[in-house]
């Protein structure tokens, strides 16, 4: 999951024993190994990164926010908090807010050599729900880019597919998905896209 991924990177012993307890899904023991990093820096930025991604995960979200943003604030360069801003905020229904933080997240991201293709995954999902199938595009594009070979990229690529009326193509993409390595997406939902894609295109086919 990309979550675990980002929590890797989290190194001083507070947080390791949170990332731990995170990964057996134990919240309370994450929460009270996270107290104890604010408790002996309230402004250093990991601890408040991965307070507020705890409330995410929790769907308390206007604290979530309310971390998340002062996350971003002790370090601007940071993508990470952006991100997960801007999901907090989409979740919560401030979708404004949530698209300038997505734009400042992929921004940043845009600015590491390496390039973060989840970032721009995770705007383009937004743009998929508003309807900006345009937009939506490029990001998935970008993300193929700096990611050839990642399941999710081309899943989203074949969802957007379906969403242009594309079957025979958006099936072409979901298999080729299915032989990318894993990803964060789980390998049941991007066989469904593929087994609706390929009806459809069927469909298509008999009714020419």
């Amino acid at each position: 999951m990309m979550w675990m991924a980002l929590l890797l990177m989290l190194q001083s012993a507070p947080l390791a024993e949170a990332r731990q307890a995170m990964a057996r899904g134990d919240y309370a023991a994450a929460r009270s190994a996270i107290n104890r990093a604010l408790a002996a820096s309230a402004a250093d930025p990991a601890a408040r990164f991965l307070s507020g991604f705890l409330f995410y995960l929790e769907n308390e979200l206007p604290r979530a926010i309310t971390e998340l943003q002062l996350a971003a604030k002790l370090n601007p360069k940071d993508s990470r908090a952006r991100l997960y801003l801007a999901l907090s905020l989409e979740s919560a229904g401030r979708m404004m807010e949530a698209e300038t933080e997505y734009k400042a997240a992929v921004s940043l991201a845009d600015s590491d050599p390496k390039g973060d293709p989840e970032t721009h995954l995770a705007y383009a999902r937004y743009e998929m729900v508003t309807g900006d199938l345009d937009g939506a595009a490029e990001l998935i594009g970008r993300a193929l880019k700096i990611a050839p070979k990642s399941r999710d990229a081309h899943f989203e690529h074949a969802r957007l597919l379906l969403r242009l009326d594309k079957p025979q193509e958006a099936a072409e993409a979901a298999a080729t998905a299915l032989e990318c390595a894993p990803g964060g997406i789980p390998e049941a939902q991007v066989r469904y896209v593929l087994s609706r894609a390929r009806s459809l295109a069927a469909d298509s086919s008999n009714k020419r």
